[in-house]
């Protein structure tokens, strides 16, 4: 049986990823190198409907 924090973090994880990426202006800003990592550890909470492009490094997730 799993422990209490192992639950936790299976169920928070995603969550805590999607609040570290927000930018000062609360939009979800990654590295566009990124955005498949992003995806597959929070496809339980954030559903990706595609994304702009900030700068030549940088997309904003919509």
């Amino acid at each position: 049986m799993k422990d209490f924090q192992e639950k936790l973090d299976e169920k928070y994880a995603p969550m805590a990823i999607i609040t570290s990426s927000l930018n000062a202006n609360m939009k979800l800003v990654i590295p566009k190198d990124s955005l498949q990592v992003f995806i597959d550890k929070t496809n339980k909470a954030f559903t990706y409907e595609g994304f702009t492009a900030v700068n030549d490094t940088m997309i904003q997730l919509r």
